[in-house]
């Protein structure tokens, strides 16, 4: 499935993010493993993420069989890394630099949109608060440390996808195996095509969907015709 992927409410503050585009680097985890990446735009809305590098990812959100939803989708967060280009020593010492010159709130003002830098810095202080009780290191580089890391890796709590509706393109119907490739004819019945998204086929994002649907549908559409006489 394509779709917008929908995240943790008690920890996504999506009426405030909502409306928000950012370039990044996005990570799907599983059982706290990478399963898969993107580049691209990533658009927050009031119920989670959406743009075409979550679409692609959102075909990896897959309940193991005998899994109910929501404990399957439990077991997956999503990852965002704003500044993919850089290492997180790198913006660590770009913003204690910064601090020199700028507030707390300002850290990461020109690197990210206003309103998402407080969601960021806000992770960073919670972060800061707890670590600067156990350590002698001064608040000010644990919390530029907490926020360079949070830039590289904001992660959120996967709740499931935002459902067929919201869906480009969904998997499942006949398998793939269950078809000649050349024709789109039945294997267990003679005479009879499958085509297009009746077949369980999601392709990325960039028109593969509708090539897999002009492409089956000619072929299908070729041989029954000769099948025909």
């Amino acid at each position: 499935m394509l779709a917008p992927v929908t995240l943790d409410g008690e920890e996504y503050e999506g009426k405030k993010l909502k409306g928000i585009r950012a370039k990044c680097a996005v990570t799907v985890l599983k059982d706290g493993k990478p399963a898969a990446n993107e580049r691209g735009e990533v658009q927050f809305t009031e119920d989670g993420i959406s743009g075409i590098a979550v679409f692609n990812l959102s075909r990896f959100l897959k309940l193991e069989d005998g899994e109910m939803p929501e404990e399957g989708m439990r077991r997956y967060c999503i990852s965002l890394d704003f500044v993919p280009d850089y290492e997180e020593n790198y913006i660590e010492k770009l913003l204690r630099e910064k601090q020199k010159s700028s507030d707390d709130g300002d850290l990461l003002r020109t690197i990210i949109d206003d309103r998402l830098a407080e969601t960021v810095l806000k992770k960073a202080t919670e972060e800061a608060c707890m670590k600067s009780q156990d350590k002698h290191t001064g608040y000010d580089i644990i919390y530029a440390q907490a926020a360079a890391r949070t830039l590289k890796n904001l992660t959120y709590k996967v709740t499931g996808t935002a459902g067929w509706k919201a869906a480009q393109c969904t998997s499942g119907g006949v398998p793939m195996w269950e078809i000649y490739e050349k024709t789109c004819e039945s294997k267990l019945q003679p005479g009879l095509y499958f085509v297009g998204e009746i077949l369980d086929y999601d392709g990325p994002c960039g028109g593969f969907n509708l090539q897999n649907a002009w492409t089956t549908g000619i072929k299908a559409g070729l041989n029954a015709a000769r099948a025909l006489g």
